[in-house]
Parts: C-alpha cells; structure tokens; sequence
C-alpha cells in the first residue's frame, strides 16, 4: 500500500491510458478491418494455422507483428478484440517507458505529463485499437530510447546486448528500424569518445550481437524457403512505386490500383523477391531521370509529415489531430532545445531525422509519425511544462504590479 500511495500518479496515468483504449478497442472491433489490418491479420492467421515455415511464405510483410497475433491467436483462439487488449497493455508499458525516459531530464514534473500526454494522444489512441504493427513498433522505439540512455549511463555489455535485442526486434518489426539502428550505434560510438577504443568495440560487438540474435533466425529461414538471402520484407519496391508513380501526391490514395501498376513492372520475374527487387530498380530510375519532381515530391512529404493534417474521417478528429499534433511538435521543440545538452535529446533527434528522410522517399500517413510523437514525448512534457511556469511568473508579476499600483 505505501509503494501504491508513493506511485499514486503514474499509475493512474497508466490506468486512464488501458482504460481509454480498451473502450476503443472494444468499438473499434465491431467495424470491419481496413485493408492494412486485413493483411495483417492474414498473415498473423498464417502463421498460427501453418507455422513460419508455411509453403509459399508471404514475404511481403515484416515478420514481428504477425508473429505477435499467431502468439495472440494460438493462447487465446482467433478473437481479434484480444489482440485489442493486449495492445491496449503494450500502450500502458510504452507509457511507462516514456515516463522512465522523461525521469531522465532531471525534473518529475516533466516526466508525469509526458506519460499523460502520451496516454491521452488521440492518433495512438485510436491506432491502439487497431490491428496494426505501429503499436508494437511505437513500444520498442521508446524501449531503444530508454536502452541506449541506460547503457550510456552504464557502459557494460549487459546493457549493449539489451540495445541490440531491442534493435533487432525494431528491425523485425518495420523496415525502418533498420537505418535508425545504425544511426543509434554511431551516437553511442561517439558518445563513448574518451573510452579506450577496444571498450567501445567490445560494447558495438555487443549490440551487433544483441540483434543478430533476434534477426538471424529470420534470415535463415527466408533462405531456406525462398532461396533468397532476404532480411525483414519484400516492400521496397511497392513503398518507392506508391511514392513515385506518375500520378503520387506523397500519400497513399486509397482506390489506387497500385498492385497493377507493380505487377505489370516485375511481371516478368517468377517470385516475389525478384520482382519486388526489379520495380525497385525501375521506380529508381524514375527518381533518377526526374530529379526535380523528385525533390518537390520529396518536400510534399515532409510537409504532410509534420503538418498534422488528416485527409480522412469526420471534421471533429481532423481538427482535433492538427491542433494536438501541432501543439506536441511546438511543445517538443521547446523541450529539446531547454534540455539540448540531454543524451535523451540526440536520441529524439535521430528518430525526427530519420523517419523524415524516410517517409521524404517513400509516402507518407499520419500514423507512420506515431514513433517520432512518442520519442519527443518527455520534451513535450518538459516544454509543456516550462510554457506553464513562464505564463505563472508572468501572471504571478502583473498581480503583484497591480496589488502596487492600488497599494
């Protein structure tokens, strides 16, 4: 009872953020899926009927997130309002972790409206209910932001290993784990400097260790069923058409007929790899011999990326969405630039600077922000609160000029 008293907040905060999603989850599940959700399930329906190693593996999907729901499905029985649940949880921990990492800006203010921002985020929240692989994704993005501060806080291999671990299932998870990885490593690489450099190879080895792990299990079995060395997916060339082809706006539009367009480009090829590999190339081209478009495009992108702006759904969650999500990014920036010096805020920044440039290639959707949103969290609460003590202190000086005026 006094460790519940003691911790009293967050876990209220934590209550309010399984609480609210379970009551979408539960109205989300009499709605029939959305195309995303419907291929996800599929493939979660897959594995659990026929295993991994199921003939003619889809290949097209990243592994981890369907791993989850044939998890899901052979503990409970195919009832997708489970999956809701249990995701509903994986946002309470993600809160959680956003709190720990808050803790670290010095101040516990901070981190408690961080964790109450991110429990009441209307876009998470709704995607919480949702069968869709951003709430997995969105977990283990804020566990790498906690990770790397704790190994930088305590450099043992313990530590590196847990950063690998964690990586690795980022990477299984979404392809754009993959360049954020690296980008984590070189940070601690240089964040090491003054360690002797065969300790700062000693603690890289142990994170390339910590994921390989995870990730070389995978890799042998696409081998093994495809003939093909392949990591994670077979969706590079499908992400590059949609953001590419001669009629893209920098967003998926829904009623394009885009399979059509990529069957008749790696039609020639008899597995999904090769074909997959051969629209890739040609879509590069494209990029290549228009480098104009391809830059305002490009711009477009990074424009719907951070604008907030929801091109579908009532007019009610649009606006919600845009003012929400431009006060957090507004909120962040505030927080990142008080709190600069922070390890937690290189780690934010290359969360911003990689799922920019990523989605400035590909398309982009509101909902692929969701990791970014949650990693600038804490500078959100630190920013929140920081506009609330200078608003105070003005309030507080303009009361006490007037109490000497009329004195």
């Amino acid at each position: 009872m006094i460790w519940i008293r003691k911790h009293w907040l967050i876990l209220t905060i934590l209550a309010v953020a399984v609480l609210v999603r379970v009551l979408v989850g539960l109205e989300r599940d009499r709605w029939p899926f959305s195309q995303d959700e419907y291929h996800w399930e599929r493939l979660g329906m897959v594995y659990a009927t026929h295993g991994i190693l199921v003939e003619n593996p889809d290949t097209y999907r990243p592994p981890l997130y369907p791993l989850l729901l044939a998890t899901i499905y052979n503990c409970f029985g195919q009832v997708p309002v489970i999956v809701r649940m249990v995701q509903a949880a994986m946002a309470a921990l993600t809160c959680f972790l956003v709190y720990r990492a808050g803790c670290r800006l010095g101040n516990a203010t901070h981190s408690y409206i961080a964790a109450a921002c991110a429990a009441l985020y209307p876009l998470w929240v709704f995607v919480s209910g949702m069968l869709l692989a951003e709430t997995l994704l969105v977990m283990l993005v804020a566990g790498a932001c906690l990770a790397t501060l704790k190994l930088l806080e305590r450099v043992n291999l313990t530590n590196a290993a847990v950063l690998g671990l964690v990586l690795g299932l980022g990477i299984l998870c979404k392809p754009v784990g993959l360049p954020w990885a690296l980008v984590v490593a070189i940070g601690v690489w240089i964040r090491l400097k003054g360690t002797p450099v065969a300790n700062r190879l000693n603690v890289l080895g142990a994170v390339l260790c910590g994921g390989l792990v995870v990730i070389t299990p995978w890799i042998i079995r696409n081998e093994a069923l495809t003939g093909h060395r392949m990591l994670m997916s077979t969706n590079l060339g499908m992400n590059l058409l949609i953001g590419h082809e001669p009629r893209a706006n920098g967003t998926y539009v829904d009623g394009r007929d885009y399979w059509s367009i990529y069957n008749r480009i790696g039609g020639e090829y008899p597995d999904a790899i090769s074909k997959d590999a051969a629209v890739a190339r040609e879509v590069g081209k494209i990029i290549v011999e228009n480098p104009l478009r391809s830059v305002r495009l490009a711009l477009r992108k990074v424009f719907l990326f951070w604008s907030s702006f929801l091109h579908d759904g009532p007019r009610w969650a649009r606006n919600l969405h845009f003012m929400v999500g431009s006060c957090l990014v507004l909120a962040s920036g505030f927080g990142l630039y008080r709190n600069r010096g922070n390890d937690l805020a290189w780690i934010a920044i290359s969360c911003v600077v990689v799922w920019t440039l990523l989605h400035a290639l590909f398309f982009t959707h509101p909902r692929f922000r969701l990791p970014v949103d949650l990693a600038l969290m804490p500078f959100a609460g630190a920013g929140l609160h920081g506009v609330f003590l200078s608003i105070k202190s003005a309030v507080g000086r303009r009361v006490a000029e007037l109490d000497r005026g009329a004195a």
